[in-house]
Protein backbone atom coordinates (compact mmCIF):
# COMPACT_ATOMS: atom_id res chain seq x y z
CA UNK A 1 0.00 0.00 0.00
CA UNK A 2 3.20 2.16 1.13
CA UNK A 3 4.83 1.47 -2.21
CA UNK A 4 1.34 2.31 -4.23
CA UNK A 5 1.10 5.86 -2.56
CA UNK A 6 4.92 6.58 -3.58
CA UNK A 7 4.50 5.39 -7.21
CA UNK A 8 0.98 7.72 -7.13
CA UNK A 9 2.76 10.72 -5.96
CA UNK A 10 5.74 10.41 -7.98
CA UNK A 11 3.72 9.92 -11.53
CA UNK A 12 1.64 12.88 -10.27
CA UNK A 13 4.57 15.15 -10.20
CA UNK A 14 6.18 13.93 -13.16
CA UNK A 15 2.52 14.79 -14.75
CA UNK A 16 2.15 17.81 -12.94
CA UNK A 17 -1.06 16.81 -11.40
CA UNK A 18 -2.67 17.01 -14.85
CA UNK A 19 -1.40 20.65 -14.97
CA UNK A 20 -0.74 22.04 -18.45
CA UNK A 21 2.75 23.04 -18.83
CA UNK A 22 2.47 25.09 -21.11
CA UNK A 23 0.71 28.63 -20.31
CA UNK A 24 -2.38 29.97 -22.53
CA UNK A 25 -1.19 32.21 -25.43
CA UNK A 26 -1.84 35.92 -24.51
CA UNK A 27 -4.53 37.90 -26.05
CA UNK A 28 -3.48 40.27 -29.07
CA UNK A 29 -5.46 43.71 -28.52
CA UNK A 30 -4.83 45.79 -31.59
CA UNK A 31 -5.68 49.22 -32.22
CA UNK A 32 -8.52 49.53 -35.74
CA UNK A 33 -8.47 52.74 -38.14
CA UNK A 34 -11.86 54.36 -36.19
CA UNK A 35 -13.31 57.68 -36.58
CA UNK A 36 -14.86 60.18 -33.39
CA UNK A 37 -18.61 59.99 -34.44
CA UNK A 38 -21.05 62.94 -33.71
CA UNK A 39 -23.32 62.13 -30.71
CA UNK A 40 -26.39 61.83 -33.56
CA UNK A 41 -25.08 60.27 -36.65
CA UNK A 42 -27.11 58.90 -38.80
CA UNK A 43 -26.28 56.04 -41.27
CA UNK A 44 -26.43 56.58 -45.22
CA UNK A 45 -26.43 52.89 -44.90
CA UNK A 46 -25.00 50.89 -48.35
CA UNK A 47 -25.78 47.37 -49.26
CA UNK A 48 -23.15 44.81 -48.96
CA UNK A 49 -22.79 41.08 -48.91
CA UNK A 50 -19.03 40.31 -47.57
CA UNK A 51 -17.90 38.63 -44.26
CA UNK A 52 -15.72 40.31 -41.62
CA UNK A 53 -11.96 39.12 -41.76
CA UNK A 54 -8.87 39.61 -39.85
CA UNK A 55 -5.32 38.79 -38.92
CA UNK A 56 -3.08 40.87 -36.68
CA UNK A 57 -0.11 40.57 -39.09
CA UNK A 58 -2.24 42.44 -41.69
CA UNK A 59 -1.17 46.11 -41.83
CA UNK A 60 -5.02 46.62 -42.28
CA UNK A 61 -6.06 43.93 -38.86
CA UNK A 62 -9.40 44.01 -39.86
CA UNK A 63 -10.95 44.15 -43.71
CA UNK A 64 -14.42 42.91 -45.37
CA UNK A 65 -13.83 39.75 -48.01
CA UNK A 66 -14.77 37.24 -49.53
CA UNK A 67 -17.34 34.39 -48.19
CA UNK A 68 -15.02 32.30 -47.41
CA UNK A 69 -12.36 34.28 -47.78
CA UNK A 70 -11.05 35.34 -50.95
CA UNK A 71 -8.90 38.03 -52.93
CA UNK A 72 -11.95 40.46 -51.65
CA UNK A 73 -10.09 42.71 -49.64
CA UNK A 74 -12.49 45.94 -48.25
CA UNK A 75 -11.02 48.42 -45.74
CA UNK A 76 -13.03 49.76 -42.62
CA UNK A 77 -13.05 52.25 -39.77
CA UNK A 78 -14.86 51.86 -36.74
CA UNK A 79 -16.04 54.09 -34.23
CA UNK A 80 -13.44 55.43 -31.62
CA UNK A 81 -11.94 53.29 -29.25
CA UNK A 82 -13.22 50.05 -31.15
CA UNK A 83 -10.03 47.37 -31.27
CA UNK A 84 -9.37 44.08 -32.63
CA UNK A 85 -8.81 41.03 -29.75
CA UNK A 86 -7.18 37.90 -31.75
CA UNK A 87 -7.95 35.19 -28.47
CA UNK A 88 -6.94 33.47 -30.80
CA UNK A 89 -9.65 34.41 -33.36
CA UNK A 90 -10.65 37.95 -34.34
CA UNK A 91 -13.39 39.61 -31.76
CA UNK A 92 -14.01 43.07 -32.63
CA UNK A 93 -14.74 45.04 -29.64
CA UNK A 94 -16.59 48.46 -28.56
CA UNK A 95 -14.94 51.23 -26.03
CA UNK A 96 -16.47 49.27 -22.84
CA UNK A 97 -14.58 45.81 -24.10
CA UNK A 98 -18.38 44.30 -25.62
CA UNK A 99 -18.05 41.99 -28.30
CA UNK A 100 -19.82 43.51 -31.19
CA UNK A 101 -18.23 41.43 -34.14
CA UNK A 102 -16.37 38.09 -34.65
CA UNK A 103 -13.94 36.38 -37.40
CA UNK A 104 -16.69 35.06 -40.55
CA UNK A 105 -19.38 37.62 -38.99
CA UNK A 106 -21.55 38.07 -42.46
CA UNK A 107 -21.84 41.60 -43.14
CA UNK A 108 -25.01 43.11 -45.12
CA UNK A 109 -24.40 46.54 -45.48
CA UNK A 110 -22.43 49.31 -43.89
CA UNK A 111 -22.71 53.32 -43.41
CA UNK A 112 -20.54 54.70 -46.61
CA UNK A 113 -17.04 55.64 -46.74
CA UNK A 114 -16.31 58.70 -44.30
CA UNK A 115 -12.97 57.90 -44.66
CA UNK A 116 -11.82 57.21 -48.33
CA UNK A 117 -11.46 53.92 -49.29
CA UNK A 118 -13.04 52.71 -46.08
CA UNK A 119 -16.39 51.00 -45.15
CA UNK A 120 -17.76 52.99 -42.03
CA UNK A 121 -19.30 49.80 -39.48
CA UNK A 122 -20.90 51.46 -36.89
CA UNK A 123 -23.63 50.70 -34.47
CA UNK A 124 -26.49 48.85 -34.86
CA UNK A 125 -24.31 46.55 -36.66
CA UNK A 126 -25.37 45.30 -39.66
CA UNK A 127 -23.47 41.75 -39.21
CA UNK A 128 -24.76 38.71 -37.91
CA UNK A 129 -23.15 35.05 -37.56
CA UNK A 130 -24.40 32.70 -40.60
CA UNK A 131 -24.28 28.85 -40.44
CA UNK A 132 -25.29 27.64 -44.04
CA UNK A 133 -25.66 23.92 -42.46
CA UNK A 134 -26.63 21.88 -46.02
CA UNK A 135 -26.37 25.00 -48.34
CA UNK A 136 -23.71 25.36 -50.82
CA UNK A 137 -22.06 28.17 -50.25
CA UNK A 138 -23.19 29.77 -53.25
CA UNK A 139 -26.50 29.61 -52.12
CA UNK A 140 -26.04 30.72 -48.85
CA UNK A 141 -24.80 34.19 -49.89
CA UNK A 142 -27.42 34.97 -52.75
CA UNK A 143 -31.13 36.01 -51.83
CA UNK A 144 -31.53 33.57 -49.32
CA UNK A 145 -29.54 35.06 -47.00
CA UNK A 146 -31.14 38.62 -47.47
CA UNK A 147 -34.21 37.41 -47.59
CA UNK A 148 -33.81 35.46 -43.84
CA UNK A 149 -32.12 38.95 -42.57
CA UNK A 150 -35.17 40.52 -44.00
CA UNK A 151 -37.80 38.19 -42.16
CA UNK A 152 -34.99 38.10 -38.82
CA UNK A 153 -34.99 42.29 -39.17
CA UNK A 154 -38.87 42.72 -39.31
CA UNK A 155 -38.79 41.97 -35.62
CA UNK A 156 -36.98 44.57 -34.61
CA UNK A 157 -34.71 42.85 -32.67
CA UNK A 158 -30.67 42.61 -33.15
CA UNK A 159 -29.77 39.14 -34.85
CA UNK A 160 -27.09 37.25 -33.13
CA UNK A 161 -26.92 34.37 -35.84
CA UNK A 162 -28.93 33.05 -38.94
CA UNK A 163 -28.45 29.00 -39.51
CA UNK A 164 -30.04 27.22 -42.32
CA UNK A 165 -31.19 24.09 -41.13
CA UNK A 166 -31.62 22.29 -44.42
CA UNK A 167 -31.06 23.01 -48.33
CA UNK A 168 -35.13 23.88 -49.08
CA UNK A 169 -33.96 27.46 -46.99
CA UNK A 170 -35.60 26.87 -43.75
CA UNK A 171 -33.66 29.00 -40.99
CA UNK A 172 -33.44 29.86 -37.44
CA UNK A 173 -32.68 33.21 -35.96
CA UNK A 174 -31.00 33.58 -32.93
CA UNK A 175 -31.18 37.18 -31.62
CA UNK A 176 -29.14 38.90 -29.08
CA UNK A 177 -32.13 38.57 -26.41
CA UNK A 178 -31.44 34.74 -26.76
CA UNK A 179 -35.42 34.58 -28.12
CA UNK A 180 -35.75 32.83 -32.13
CA UNK A 181 -38.02 32.46 -34.82
CA UNK A 182 -38.02 30.02 -37.96
CA UNK A 183 -38.46 31.41 -41.76
CA UNK A 184 -38.07 29.77 -44.92
CA UNK A 185 -35.98 32.19 -47.76
CA UNK A 186 -36.17 30.70 -51.57
CA UNK A 187 -33.62 30.67 -54.07
CA UNK A 188 -35.42 33.15 -56.18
Amino acid sequence: MRRALILAILACALASCGADPTPPPTPRILPLTTIELPPNAACAGVGLATVIHGDPDDPDVVWLGGFPAAGDHRKVVFPAGYRAVFDPGLEIVDGAGRVQMREGDFVDGACGQPVPDHWLLAPPFPAFRLECGPLAIAECTTSRVYQAGLQAAGANRPIARIRFLDATGKFEALFEDGTTMTGFASSN
